[in-house]
C-alpha cells in the first residue's frame, strides 16, 4: 500500500512537470495509472511446481462443521508432468497448521464427500500431462489464529513449496455441486 501511494505521488509529480510538454505525455500517465489499478484488482494466482506436479491453489471453505468439530476443505488443481501416471495424493503432501500446531485431517466416506465427482478421481492414477482437481479436509478452531496450509513434496526432500495463509473468520461455507 505504501509503495502504491509513493508511486502515485511520484506519478502526480511527473504529470505536473510534464503538463507543459503536451497532451501525449498526460495520456501515457493516465494509461499507466489505469493499468496499475487493474493489476491491483485482479486475483493473485497461487501456484507452484513441486517436482513433476504443477499445483494451483483454488480456495478454502468451511464444510460440514457440527458438534464434533469445525472442518474446512482446501481445493487444488494438479497437473502431472512426470514421465508416468501417479495418484496426486501420493506425490504432493498438504499440511495444515493453526497457532503453530499441526491440525488433523478429515477423512470423508464417499457418500459424504464434499465433492463426490472428485472423490473417485483422487484415487485413480493421473495420466501424464493431464490435470485434475483435488481436495483435502482439516479440523480447525474457528476462534483460533491464521491457518497455514503448505503444499510440498510427499517425501519432504524437494524445496519447492506453496504456503497459503487462511483467516478462519473469512472462510465461507462450501455448497456441494
Amino acid at each position: 500500500m505504501k509503495r502504491l501511494l509513493a508511486l502515485l505521488l511520484a506519478l502526480v509529480m511527473l504529470l505536473s512537470l510534464a503538463a507543459c510538454g503536451g497532451g501525449q505525455e498526460n495520456a501515457k500517465g493516465k494509461d499507466k495509472e489505469e493499468k496499475e489499478e487493474n493489476e491491483e484488482t485482479e486475483p493473485t494466482v497461487l501456484d507452484v511446481t513441486i517436482g513433476d506436479y504443477y499445483v494451483v491453489y483454488k480456495g478454502a471453505y468451511e464444510y460440514n462443521s457440527n458438534e464434533y468439530g469445525s472442518k474446512f476443505i482446501v481445493f487444488v488443481e494438479f497437473t502431472n508432468n512426470a514421465d508416468q501416471a501417479y495418484m496426486p495424493y501420493t506425490r504432493v503432501y498438504i499440511k495444515a497448521e493453526q497457532d503453530g500446531e499441526l491440525i488433523s485431517g478429515v477423512e470423508w466416506p464417499e457418500d459424504n464427500s464434499p465433492a463426490p465427482d472428485q472423490f473417485k478421481k483422487d484415487r485413480v492414477e493421473l495420466p501424464v500431462g493431464e490435470t485434475t482437481n483435488y481436495y483435502n479436509g482439516f479440523y480447525y478452531n474457528p476462534d483460533g489464529g491464521i491457518i497455514t496450509v503448505t503444499f510440498m513434496d510427499n517425501r519432504h526432500i524437494l524445496e519447492e513449496k506453496l504456503v497459503v495463509e487462511i483467516d478462519p473468520a473469512e472462510l465461507v461455507s462450501y455448497e456441494k455441486p
